[in-house]
């Protein structure tokens, strides 16, 4: 089975962020055992605010035909991160680890990220015309 460059570039994606993930659990986790609060809350926080910088940067990028390929591995990294941020905030509200508030604030990630997937699917498959540039809609 071929794999092409954009199922390459999300694996790679979803490699980092378990690397990325990995490295703030050694970090920041207490030798005593607990589930930290802290440390832990501090990274998310200041990850979701670097990755919907970012990642309203390139859509402007985009926008302003700077950046003409979407498919640059930067972008689908970025966009693969909001959505593992919005994911993670998810998962830790659900098991009570968590507010109500984290869910909140990684919401503007998840639209930044869903405009960066739209964008990729648009330029890749042409969606929803197919076959189609823009001057011919």
């Amino acid at each position: 089975m071929k794999i092409n460059r954009i199922q390459e570039y999300i694996l790679i994606s979803i490699i980092l962020i378990e690397a990325y993930l990995a490295l703030v659990f050694l970090l920041f986790y207490p030798k005593d055992g607990e589930m930290p609060t802290f440390g832990i809350s501090i990274a998310f926080m200041k990850t979701r605010d670097a990755l919907l910088i970012l990642g309203v940067l390139l859509i402007l990028l985009r926008t302003t035909t700077m950046l003409r390929n979407p498919m640059n591995f930067i972008y689908i990294v970025v966009s693969i991160f909001n959505i593992a941020g919005f994911s993670f905030a998810i998962i830790l509200y659900y098991l009570n680890i968590a507010a109500l508030i984290w869910v909140h604030a990684t919401l503007l990630n998840l639209l930044v990220a869903s405009v960066m997937v739209v964008d990729l699917l648009i330029h890749t498959i042409g969606w929803p015309y197919p076959n189609k540039t823009i001057d011919q809609i």
